[in-house]
């Protein structure tokens, strides 16, 4: 089936921010609830709850039960289930022209390294967040290790994250570039008559991967693994360049 004729500018919602998130033709935009939120119950979700919230001590119990309510009444946002799916109507992009399929030589990945790498490919898979591939695309993977671990003495506790190297793909991408507005430009207008500003953060779980991937484009996202095996991904990865 052919999936590479199915978007035009009509389809991008965001045309300032250019055309990387765009809203499928066939897909009917629902503003609706959806029939899929996973509600709050202390019976399942008390104990994911509270090993995840942690909330000053110099914070009065009142604000904190407050903080409280909020995450059990958007349980959905903050539990790891409901971060594992995709947000619905919209996808990612890749725009490559004219451009020829891209691959490179399948690396040949030592033991340590391919036993660290397919254990996180296995939790992907789990997730729904790759599938096997036979395009003509492909990139290699490499590990990249998790800053600010100086502290670490043995090595069976290091922690490596799994990354593809999408260089050669993103050498024939249109890039995407858009002024972003800085974290602290925003903390100087929240000041601005004010004495104080509450500064709360909020660590996504896997943020990236909430948005699908156009199915023309999930090709180019292709990797070679150590099971000699190529998986591309079915949600937008890290390390891809953003249609302009």
């Amino acid at each position: 089936m052919d999936y590479g004729n199915d978007i035009h500018d009509d389809h991008f919602d965001f045309k300032e921010y250019g055309n990387t998130i765009f809203r499928p033709a066939e897909q009917t935009w629902n503003r609706g609830e959806r029939v899929d939120i996973i509600k709050f119950e202390d019976s399942k979700h008390a104990v994911e709850l509270n090993k995840g919230l942690l909330v000053s001590d110099k914070v009065s119990a009142e604000i904190k039960q407050q903080v409280k309510n909020i995450v059990i009444k958007l349980w959905d946002s903050f539990c790891e289930e409901g971060a594992r799916r995709t947000i619905t109507g919209y996808e990612f992009a890749i725009g490559t022209s004219d451009s020829k399929p891209i691959c490179c030589k399948r690396p040949n990945y030592g033991p340590y390294e391919a036993e660290i790498i397919m254990k996180q490919l296995k939790a992907l898979l789990n997730n729904d967040w790759i599938e096997l591939c036979f395009g003509a695309w492909g990139s290699s993977i490499v590990l990249a290790a998790k800053p600010h671990q100086e502290h670490v003495l043995d090595i069976e506790d290091f922690i490596w994250r799994m990354c593809v190297s999408y260089r050669k793909l993103n050498s024939v991408t249109k890039p995407f570039q858009y002024p972003i507005p800085q974290c602290d430009d925003a903390i100087t207008i929240m000041i601005v008559g004010t004495n104080f500003v509450w500064i709360i953060t909020v660590d996504v779980r896997q943020g990236y991967h909430q948005v699908s991937v156009h199915r023309a484009d999930r090709e180019k996202l292709a990797f070679f693994a150590p099971d000699h095996k190529k998986y591309c991904f079915k949600v937008m990865p890290f390390g891809s360049t953003k249609l302009a």
